[in-house]
């Protein structure tokens, strides 16, 4: 798996309308790129009062706390639970994840889904998505998640990312607002150096605190 980067359209108020989004699809494709296909990525926020502390998420009495659960098109057999206050990331089978929304109290406090079209431009992998609250559809703005395939560590991937988003911002930009990178805290989770879905969790859980 490449490093990855994740932005999103930072624009005045109203938000933008769908021709920004065509508007990126558009640039991409201008590359020849192959391969264009559909993707997804959903983020369901849930408020915990009681988490198992095997998961190591929560000390007992302690007070509650927002559990993110993220699922990838791509890996549909997983999910991503994330809590941000104490800096933790797992990787669970569904099954448990099950398990544990039924024998834990919680309340949904809100579910953010991103979907749109993948392009494969050579060595990146660029995805475009608009993105919506659930179960509302509230429209919350555009994103694109940028990969580079080669390399998976931010030392050996950054300047190549560096240099696609300048020009993917310039070929994007306009009175409507502009592509801006979010960055997320990976070193608050302890992850290893090799960039997993455990990193892209984090980056996308720091993307929905953008958005919310």
């Amino acid at each position: 798996m490449g490093y990855r980067w994740l932005l999103k359209w930072q624009h005045p108020v109203p938000l933008p309308g769908r021709q920004v989004f065509e508007t990126i699809c558009a640039v991409l494709e201008t590359y020849k790129s192959s391969n264009r296909r559909r993707w997804a990525v959903q983020n369901a926020i849930l408020k915990v009062g009681q988490v198992e502390t095997a998961l190591g998420l929560r000390e007992a009495g302690g007070p509650s706390v927002d559990l993110q659960l993220l699922t990838f098109r791509d890996a549909p057999e997983l999910t991503y639970l994330l809590v941000r206050q104490a800096g933790k990331v797992i990787e669970a089978d569904k099954s448990i994840v099950e398990v544990l929304t039924k024998v834990t109290p919680y309340k949904a406090r809100a579910t953010l889904h991103f979907d749109g079209w993948a392009y494969n431009l050579g060595d990146f992998h660029v995805r475009v998505g608009k993105v919506t609250l659930r179960p509302t559809e509230e429209f919350k703005g555009f994103m694109v998640e940028v990969e580079y395939a080669p390399v998976s560590t931010a030392e050996q991937a950054t300047p190549a990312l560096k240099e696609f988003v300048e020009i993917l911002q310039t070929a994007t930009a306009g009175p409507g607002g502009r592509l801006q990178v979010v960055a997320a805290p990976l070193d608050d989770f302890a992850l290893p150096a090799a960039f997993s879905l455990q990193h892209l969790a984090v980056q996308y859980s720091t993307l929905t605190a953008a958005l919310l």
